[in-house]
């Protein structure tokens, strides 16, 4: 028994005829004939009898045209949440990050990507300021990242979710490793690491050391950090992750604090967005 034999029993009932059955379904009177014949051979009992107001069902018949309705009606539901799920398959979510370890989020993306199966999930790591050009340009959908790099504009929401600071990450061989504070006039001697947003947003101004690096890659950091007498300003979220062997000195600074948080752009109708904000807030 097929799904195709039901079909055409079914029709061939309803419309009485299966001359009519075979124009609603475009086949030949011949196919739905050998195909009824196929399922009464099947249960060895009639299903269908020609009377003279045409075809109708037998009482036997009249008890499989209920379950064969059902089964058909069961398998039409089949087929739409196999192609419903097709094109959730085809749903992407791009996530951004520059920050290299923030549990609950990594939390919510794995847990997120567990119960939807269904949409693929991309992670992509960068700077502060390359994140938010990816958010403003749909390149990315949501990303974690620090307030500091986020400029005021309506076409963009930043939800805070944990405060930080800012601190001099310095070996212990380093001249400031006996400082109790670092001050801007202390960085403008010697190798510093310090990216421009950040010193905008501590210091209000640049640094005027001729040896300040702004690439700010992560190997780099560690590096020259850890083997000379380099001081590098940083997140406590990256610096702690990066340089845990090393001294964490605070800064006398205009502004030393930071809020770490999600962004995304408030006009971004991405359903698989809208799913993980759901998720990471509940």
């Amino acid at each position: 028994m097929t799904l195709l034999q039901l079909e055409h029993f079914v029709n061939t009932a309803e419309c009485k005829s299966l001359t009519g059955a075979a124009a609603r379904l475009y086949t030949s009177h011949s196919t739905l004939s050998r195909s009824i014949s196929a399922l009464e051979s099947e249960f060895g009992c009639a299903l269908l009898v020609r009377g003279a107001r045409g075809i109708a069902l037998t009482d036997v018949g009249k008890i499989f045209y209920e379950k064969a309705i059902k089964v058909l009606e069961a398998a039409a539901d089949a087929k739409k949440c196999v192609e419903k799920a097709k094109g959730e398959y085809l749903r992407l979510l791009n996530v951004g990050s520059s920050i290299i370890s923030f549990p609950s989020f990594f939390d919510a993306v794995n847990r997120f990507s567990g119960e939807h199966p269904h949409i693929k999930v991309s992670l992509t790591s960068g700077m502060p300021d390359e994140i938010y050009d990816k958010i403003l340009s749909g390149e990315l959908d949501i990303a974690l990242t620090f307030s500091y790099a986020v400029t005021e504009n309506n076409r963009i929401t930043f939800r805070p979710l944990e405060k930080g600071g800012f601190y001099a990450y310095v070996s212990s061989s380093h001249p400031f490793a006996s400082k109790p504070v670092v001050s801007y006039e202390d960085l403008n001697d010697g190798l510093v690491f310090i990216s421009d947003d950040i010193c905008r947003q501590i210091f209000g101004k640049k640094i005027l050391s001729q040896d300040v690096n702004t690439s700010q890659s992560g190997s780099e950091i560690t590096m020259f950090t850890r083997s000379s007498n380099a001081v590098s300003i940083l997140p406590e979220h990256i610096g702690d992750t990066l340089l845990p062997d090393c001294l964490r000195i605070p800064l006398n600074a205009k502004k030393d604090t930071y809020n770490a948080g999600i962004l995304y752009a408030s006009d971004n109708n991405n359903p698989s967005l809208l799913n993980f904000i759901h998720t990471f807030f509940n």
